[in-house]
């Protein structure tokens, strides 16, 4: 967000050994293609910042004002778990009004909530973001208590309603 980039897509995914491979479908905001050189340059100036800082540092808020058309749309945040029991993990979909920070915001839930990302899948459609997460707690575990989710649904829903 701080890269005033709108992600299309994005897929992260986490190995068992703590690797990330993470793919993004980004344009300008104003929906342009980036094309510029210089402009692809500060990109992965940016990202590489962000990459190499200090955890506790690189998830942070973001806190860029929605435009006032996103604004008047009136899409109810939901917040739906989901089991793979299989793999020991949880499906976390939230389907929320897209905006810039989105998953910043999330991400800082995880964080408080002391949540590993194993993969995800972001999608926007239209002004919708439909995103599925795939995550275990600290233990690397699936989220088994509903003291656990419960806790994960409202860290989620006030990091997201409070801009």
């Amino acid at each position: 967000e701080q890269l005033q980039v709108d992600i299309l897509d994005a897929r992260i995914l986490t190995t068992g050994k703590h690797y990330a491979m993470n793919t993004f479908l980004v344009l300008e905001n104003n929906g342009d293609l980036i094309t510029e050189p210089a402009r692809l340059e500060q990109i992965k100036r940016g990202l590489k910042t962000a990459l190499t800082e200090d955890t506790h540092e690189s998830v942070r808020r973001v806190s860029i004002h929605p435009d006032r058309m996103l604004e008047q749309l009136d899409v109810k945040t939901k917040v739906i778990f989901g089991e793979d029991k299989r793999h020991e993990r949880t499906i976390l979909n939230v389907i929320a009004k897209d905006r810039p920070g989105l998953l910043s915001r999330i991400a800082f839930a995880f964080k408080q909530c002391e949540i590993n990302l194993q993969n995800a899948r972001v999608t926007s459609v239209g002004e919708i973001a439909e995103d599925t997460f795939v995550i275990t707690n600290q233990n690397g575990q699936r989220l088994e208590t509903d003291e656990e989710k419960n806790n994960l649904r409202q860290a989620i829903l006030e990091s997201i309603s409070d801009y």
